[in-house]
């Protein structure tokens, strides 16, 4: 298996950093849903703070990703009998996939930062990394933004702005998903309907797939 990408298929670096964040990301949403919904109380804090550092692990895969997108090649060709449109609307996907990607971690470390508890940010207990914001100036922009009540001062202040903060987590996870499952969808008709060979090319042991005239 090639280490860079080739117009055939793609490299084995791209292929891990694929498959891995998928797994990831995946197993992070539904695992978050769990501990939002099932768990109570002090039973969440291991788990929370095992889903924090899967979620800054993601951070630096996707980050390793978008690099690996420049520097390991040029991705391969898409099939030549593709309409422009659908060409279009993939590039399209792969910015979304890419975007929410970043966001979904970043927007998590930021509501952590905006807790008024104060929790440290911690890849398990490897490192600790530093706050993005503070309590206080998460609830100042929400406020500037209009997402929360200006009448709001003291703790009622710092709770809403946490709470606001955790749901723009859920949902740009909740969009991140989507695009992940649309793109599953695109895979699948690709092998099955167009039958071109474009999942295969992705697929940890799938061979290169030349393009056809």
């Amino acid at each position: 298996m090639p280490i860079r990408n080739t117009p055939e298929r793609w490299g084995a670096p791209a292929k891990f950093l694929h498959w891995t964040l998928a797994i990831l990301i995946i197993g992070l949403f539904f695992f978050g849903l769990y501990i939002a919904d099932v768990l109570k109380g002090f039973d969440k804090i291991e788990p929370t703070n095992l889903h924090k550092s899967l979620g800054l692990i993601v951070l630096g895969l996707a980050l390793a990703r978008i690099f690996w997108r420049f520097a390991g090649g040029a991705a391969p060709r898409l099939p030549r009998g593709m309409p422009v449109w659908e060409k279009g609307v993939a590039h399209l996907g792969h910015l979304a996939l890419y975007t929410l990607m970043i966001l979904m971690p970043l927007s998590g470390w930021w509501s952590v930062s905006a807790s008024p508890l104060t929790t440290p940010v911690k890849i398990f207990d490897w490192l600790t990394l530093p706050h993005l914001t503070t309590p206080q100036a998460a609830a100042q922009l929400a406020q500037s933004l209009g997402l929360i009540g200006a009448e709001l001062t003291g703790s009622r202040l710092m709770n809403a702005s946490w709470n606001l903060w955790k749901e723009v987590h859920s949902l740009i996870a909740w969009g991140l998903v989507l695009v992940v499952a649309g793109h599953a969808l695109a895979a699948l008709k690709h092998q099955f309907v167009n039958r071109d060979g474009v999942l295969r090319r992705m697929l940890p042991f799938g061979g290169a797939v030349p393009q056809k005239d």
